[in-house]
């Protein structure tokens, strides 16, 4: 009790509390042998007015992921904890304890919502990829595919997921590009900081969509908000082109897909924001890189080196920077040999693999 109290505080999912209310609290034994805690929330339940958001059924869950044969399964840790409380209702959580009166920041188990108000949460972080290859069940994630090529590419890693001081997650997923690959996953990075050519031309992009995010990115950070908060991908190109302004008609000619340049086409004209009265609070220097990160053009956007050469950045470019590595040869992954083979080649590896003493190498 005491250690989960100390915890919980360093946390910030509990605070002291002065509310007249008072629940009951307690443990409970979770299959691993571990204790959650758990509140007498029954009073507080019978006139709270229910959440009617459903829980999936498991079956239809199931036959969702029917004829998939690749799976990754991800447990969110945290999760009812990642749902803040809403301000001025912490009163209504408040417990006692041995240790003190407390209510509580974030969503704790027992109240009646707490299932079906989480589940909708996590639908509305995941609901692009639903179905398509991901299913949730409250913390559950299940990522599935048909063949190993697909799965690789959508697969999604806790160290994918972030959480903000606001417990609102995030798919931070920034380093896909890969110019060597004919055709590329379109599922690059969440659709907030996604560059136009991957909604317009989806398969065929360069590095240069990871500048695109970064600058994102960099006037969230200054601004202290969203640059483009798109509710699905047309949303989000309207809310880019709002702000960057309509493309020109040598852009549009050179994208690929003619349903793209039919699309833009018919979009009312739209002039380019002056970012001075857009970000007041933005030095010139901050401005212009922003400016040369969000050229809708991938051509004449900046390179990763040309950012790091820009007078904003320049204390962090190393002046005597690290040789070019060599070209990464990765023909191997395109062999067709049976499990097996694989299984017997990536021992060897393993097995063969001397690297050099950390003290020659350093010298």
């Amino acid at each position: 009790m005491r250690s989960y109290v100390k915890e919980s505080l360093e946390k910030g999912h509990i605070r002291p509390s002065s509310s007249p209310l008072g629940a009951g609290f307690f443990f409970v034994a979770k299959k691993d042998g571990s204790l959650r805690p758990c509140i007498d929330y029954r009073l507080l339940n019978k006139i709270t007015v229910k959440f009617q958001y459903p829980l999936p059924l498991l079956s239809d869950l199931f036959a969702r992921i029917k004829g998939a044969s690749w799976f990754t399964k991800i447990d969110l840790r945290g999760a009812y904890n990642l749902v803040r409380i809403k301000r001025g209702d912490e009163w209504k959580t408040a417990f006692n304890t041995p240790e003190g009166h407390f209510e509580y920041l974030v969503m704790p188990f027992g109240l009646s919502k707490a299932p079906s108000v989480f589940q909708s949460f996590m639908h509305d972080i995941f609901r692009e990829y639903l179905d398509k290859f991901l299913i949730v069940y409250l913390d559950d994630i299940l990522v599935f595919s048909d063949d190993w090529e697909s799965h690789v590419k959508q697969d999604l890693k806790p160290s994918n997921l972030g959480v903000d001081e606001n417990y609102e997650v995030k798919i931070l997923d920034f380093g896909l590009a890969r110019q060597m690959e004919l055709e590329m996953t379109g599922y690059v990075v969440t659709r907030w900081y996604r560059a136009p050519e991957i909604i317009l031309n989806w398969m065929h992009y360069s590095q240069k969509v990871d500048i695109w995010s970064v600058g994102c990115i960099l006037a969230e950070m200054i601004t202290g908000r969203v640059l483009f908060p798109g509710g699905d991908y047309f949303d989000e190109l309207n809310k880019i082109i709002e702000v960057i302004g309509s493309p020109k008609p040598s852009l549009i000619n050179k994208m690929e897909s003619k349903h793209a340049q039919d699309y833009l086409k018919m979009l009312p004209e739209k002039q380019k924001k002056n970012f001075k009265e857009l970000f007041p609070t933005m030095s010139a220097l901050e401005i212009d890189l922003l400016d040369k990160m969000l050229d809708l053009d991938p051509e004449r956007r900046l390179s990763a080196a040309e950012c790091l050469a820009h007078p904003y950045l320049e204390e962090y470019n190393d002046s005597d920077p690290d040789p070019p590595a060599e070209k990464y040869d990765d023909s191997f992954e395109s062999l067709d040999l049976p499990i097996s083979e694989w299984k017997s080649l990536s021992h060897m590896e393993v097995m063969t693999f001397e690297p050099k003493k950390p003290r020659e190498q350093a010298t």
